[in-house]
């Protein structure tokens, strides 16, 4: 079967970026398949964006152009409109490439994607369907704020039509094997784990002093001058509610004496602006925030840091899951602090003796780890070495290249 298969369409939506996908095409790549990826510009940047404008240029991503998404995004009926909006016209675009298509990688959001497989698959018999599902659909919606009555009613319809169409596709790929072992059961559907993969030739450890240099147009002087000469603490990503941000300023207040010592958040979402009057509420001089930037300046901005801070909140649902920030921070080699619950990312970083994990309650403890690795270099560069070789081991586009390899076999 694999040697039929050459085409295959990665279809996704994006939030902060559609990042696992771009990794999963260039996977393909060294599988000898052509592969694009169709998205639309992520919704919580502007200009700056996960792909290059290399990828775009050479047809290896293709975009929808949806410039309300941004406007519709914060409320859960906003929210659907935009997948609906997103889906409708992928679709399209499918349509064009349909002679073209031996596979439809669907990345979400679930199940808007799956159905355009399913129905492209009505059209073109021998068309297969890959669901790659790593956020667990409906049951998020049990963390939204919304209507007690409202939220019953839209997990019980999310249940039903995602099970409609997700036990209709041909294999289901997942990045943890708690979220295996439910969604086999709740779709039976073969169903296999690929964590994450990065190209740890781009996102690798680099001497911050360089990396300054190669951002002195994007950094003001004064923040430049700060990171140069103090401990970076570092957190990257989106600053939502699952992402439980507002605990990084409580340790940026515990360490506010700390004069050598930096928060720098990157990212951007629907908690920044909160964070920002807290920090100016707060007088908290010890925290800055930096906008998202392109992809290719991304290793530059990671190696910053001296070590990074992984933050989330209390729920079954987030323990499950493994956030591409994680993979991110370990190719860069850098010692990773899980602030929360346990969850298979705290457990990994304990496995490997690639980080700490702290539960909130005990955040005092944080302070005291920060403090130790900053004055303690050696103890630093060791642990960071160990976040390294588990990236290498567990995160590399040659290891989800050999899982693909095996999955594709079998559809």
């Amino acid at each position: 079967m694999i040697d039929r298969i050459k085409n295959i369409i990665i279809v996704t939506g994006s939030d902060f970026s559609p990042g696992r996908a771009l990794y999963i095409g260039k996977a393909l790549k060294l599988l000898g398949f052509e592969s694009k990826v169709l998205t639309h510009q992520p919704v919580y940047q502007d200009k700056a964006s996960m792909f290059e404008n290399t990828d775009v240029r050479n047809g290896e991503v293709l975009k929808v152009k949806m410039p309300f998404a941004k406007a519709l995004y914060s409320s859960i009926v906003g929210r659907l409109a935009v997948y609906i909006v997103f889906s409708l016209l992928a679709f399209i675009k499918l349509l064009k490439l349909l002679n073209n298509i031996d596979i439809v990688y669907s990345r979400g959001p679930h199940p808007f994607t799956d159905l355009l497989g399913i129905m492209l698959r009505k059209i073109r018999k021998n068309v297969k369907v890959i669901s790659d599902i790593t956020d667990l659909w409906p049951d998020a919606v049990e963390y939204l704020k919304l209507n007690a009555i409202l939220k019953k009613l839209i997990i019980s319809i999310g249940y039903r039509i995602s099970y409609v169409i997700c036990s209709r596709v041909d294999v289901i790929i997942t990045h943890t094997s708690p979220l295996k072992k439910i969604l086999q059961r709740r779709y039976n559907r073969p169903t296999y784990v690929i964590y994450g993969a990065v190209d740890l030739r781009r996102f690798r450890p680099m001497d911050k002093s360089e990396c300054l240099q190669r951002l002195s147009r994007d950094l003001d002087n004064t923040i430049i001058n700060e990171i140069a000469n103090k401990c970076v603490v570092m957190y990257a990503g989106l600053l939502g509610p699952f992402q439980n941000p507002f605990l990084i300023l409580e340790l940026a207040k515990l360490m506010r004496s700390d004069d050598d010592i930096l928060f720098l958040i990157v990212g951007t979402g629907p908690l920044e602006e909160d964070m920002k009057r807290k920090v100016k509420k707060l007088k908290l001089s010890n925290v800055v925030f930096l906008s998202p930037k392109p992809h290719e300046k991304m290793p530059f901005i990671y190696n910053l840091a001296d070590l990074f801070v992984f933050t989330y909140a209390s729920s079954k649902f987030l323990a499950m899951g493994l956030p591409k920030k994680i993979i991110e921070y370990a190719a860069i080699g850098k010692p990773i602090l899980c602030l929360g619950p346990r969850c298979v990312a705290s457990d990994l970083c304990l496995q490997w003796r690639a980080g700490y994990h702290i539960k909130p309650d005990k955040i005092c403890k944080s302070v005291e780890i920060i403090r130790q690795l900053k004055d303690n270099q050696i103890l630093r560069k060791n642990i960071g070495i160990n976040a390294r070789e588990m990236a290498k081991s567990l995160f590399s586009i040659n290891s989800a290249a050999k899982i693909i390899r095996d999955i594709v076999s079998t559809v």
